[in-house]
C-alpha cells in the first residue's frame, strides 16, 4: 500500500521501496548501497488530478483535523474503515515523504475507530515530526496542469457548500 502512494506522490515515479539504504564498517567503507531504480508509470497528469483531489481530504474533508493538530505541511490523502469498523487507515503523503497507518486488532475484533478518528491522528504526530526536515511547498505538478483558485461566492454557486468552499483550489 505504501508503495502505492510513494508512486502516487511522486505523479506516478514509481520506486522500489527501501530500508536499508546504506551499509558501512568502522572505516567507512561502503559496504552496501541501494541504488534507486525508478519507471514511470502512467501521465503525470493524471496523477497531478487526483493528488489535487486528495488535497482536499487534509482541507476540508475527513483528513482536516490534522490541521487542528498543528500539521501544516501541504499535504494529500485518503481516510479508510471498514463498515464493520474491524479496519481504519489513513494513507497520505507530502512530495517529500509517504506514510500509512493502520489500526486494527490481528484478530479481526471491532474497535469502532475510523480512519480519522484512530489512524489519522497517528499519521499527523508522525508526518509533524517528518516534515520537520522537508520544505513545506506544493507539488511539483507539470505545466499543462492548470491549477485554478476560484473565490468563495464563486464555489459556493457551483454548489459547493460555503464550510467547504474555503480554500478551495481546482487541479485539471
Amino acid at each position: 500500500v505504501l508503495s502505492v502512494y510513494n508512486t502516487l506522490s511522486q505523479l506516478g515515479l514509481r520506486q522500489k521501496l527501501q530500508i536499508i539504504k546504506l551499509v558501512s564498517n568502522r572505516r567507512g567503507d561502503i559496504l552496501y548501497r541501494h541504488e534507486t531504480l525508478s519507471e514511470q508509470v502512467g501521465y503525470k497528469e493524471d496523477y497531478a488530478v487526483l493528488i489535487g483531489m486528495m488535497k482536499e481530504t487534509l482541507i476540508s474533508g475527513t483528513g482536516a483535523y490534522s490541521r487542528k493538530m498543528g500539521f501544516n505541511h501541504v499535504a494529500a490523502g485518503k481516510t479508510g474503515t471498514t463498515s464493520d469498523t474491524r479496519d481504519a487507515w489513513f494513507a497520505g503523503f507530502t512530495p517529500f515523504h509517504s506514510a500509512v497507518v493502520w489500526v486494527g486488532y490481528d484478530d479481526g475484533t471491532p474497535h469502532k475507530l475510523t480512519g480519522a478518528s484512530g489512524a489519522l491522528p497517528i499519521w499527523t504526530n508522525y508526518m509533524r515530526d517528518v516534515s520537520k526536515d522537508y520544505a513545506n511547498r506544493d507539488f511539483d505538478f507539470p505545466e499543462n496542469v492548470i491549477r485554478e483558485t476560484h473565490s468563495l461566492e464563486n464555489l459556493m454557486d457551483l454548489g459547493v457548500p460555503e464550510e467547504k468552499a474555503k480554500d478551495t483550489e481546482l487541479i485539471f
